[in-house]
């Protein structure tokens, strides 16, 4: 039937992709989260009406809709890209050919307009400094002459006394000099900043390996102890194959940990995106791995941001509703 059908316009899907990019370099307030989750929900949609044939989108549009399908799709993307094609639009060289989105293009406008402007402004003003310029050029070099003819008539007069002050104090520098004594053979040892530096490390793996007993303890509890275990033994081994590098304030229990604390507190989405290195074939892109390895900073030791998270957008559904 025709009303099972439903168009969709390429500047909602554009709207779309610039929101979410803000909100992914944005993403510290438990609002932003709200409104990513209601951004992929919408896509998630779109996305399964496209999968049924249900989508109509136009062939202008199949650009900006590859883009949207690049920004908002996890492990379905490469199956949406190939349905895209078999529509007539080669989607996968479009992505892979270097562009530039139409806001992009526009800001790019823009400053060439600033610029144009900015470079006779300056001409104008070089040229007005110009003229100013011999006329100050002139008057300086005539005072210049004056000051210094007066400063090296008097540093002549005391160039003699400076000189004699000059050669005694180079004589009694030499005399101290050699009646100083070697330093002794303990002054060479290892310095002591070094030694402490090794203490604090041995300090730091040991910490470390306390939270990741906690972090194993909690994983058994929430998915257990089997699962948990292999799925640590994956992480490793994906790591040693270069899917991603965690780095030395995230350990592997940890990144699990937070990702089931997104979980349990309902940021499903989150949690889906976090796991994308269990199955990932290929290295993570360098900003998907930051934007992960944040989410683990903001979920904090004990998973207390995640909290404070649902707490916040609690009160905030509580405003809306109050209002």
């Amino acid at each position: 039937m025709r009303q099972d059908y439903k168009p969709v316009s390429g500047t909602f899907l554009r709207e779309c992709i610039r929101k979410i990019e803000y909100l992914r370099r944005n993403h510290l307030e438990a609002t932003h989260h709200m409104q990513t989750e209601h951004l992929q929900e919408i896509a998630n949609g779109y996305f399964e009406r496209f999968r049924h044939r249900k989508l109509i989108v136009s062939i202008q549009d199949m650009p900006t809709f590859a883009d949207y399908i690049n920004t908002f799709a996890l492990e379905d993307k490469e199956k949406l890209l190939m349905q895209l094609e078999d529509s007539g639009f080669a989607a996968r060289e479009y992505l892979q050919q270097p562009h530039s989105t139409w806001w992009q293009k526009l800001w790019n406008e823009k400053e060439k307009k600033q610029a144009f402007i900015a470079t006779k402004v300056i001409n104008k003003v070089s040229s007005w400094f110009d003229k100013w310029q011999k006329r100050i050029i002139s008057g300086t070099m005539v005072a210049i002459v004056a000051v210094g003819s007066a400063f090296l008539l008097k540093n002549d007069a005391n160039s003699k006394d400076i000189n004699l002050n000059k050669t005694s104090a180079k004589t009694e520098k030499s005399i101290n000099t050699q009646q100083r004594n070697l330093p002794h053979t303990k002054d060479y040892e290892i310095n002591p900043l070094v030694k402490n530096e090794s203490k604090s490390k041995t300090k730091t793996e040991k910490e470390q390996n306390i939270w990741d007993n906690f972090y194993q303890h909690r994983l058994n509890r929430f998915i257990g102890k089997s699962k948990a275990e292999t799925l640590v033994a994956n992480f490793n081994s994906q790591q040693q194959k270069g899917i991603f590098n965690l780095p030395q304030d995230i350990s592997i229990r940890q990144y699990l940990y937070a990702a089931q604390i997104y979980r349990l507190y309902g940021y499903k989405s989150i949690a889906k995106e976090m796991m994308q290195l269990h199955n990932a074939k290929k290295q993570i892109n360098d900003n998907v791995q930051n934007k992960l390895f944040n989410y683990v900073r903001q979920a904090g030791k004990k998973g207390v941001g995640v909290q404070q998270m649902r707490m916040a957008q609690r009160q905030y559904s509580n405003t809306r509703v109050t209002r």
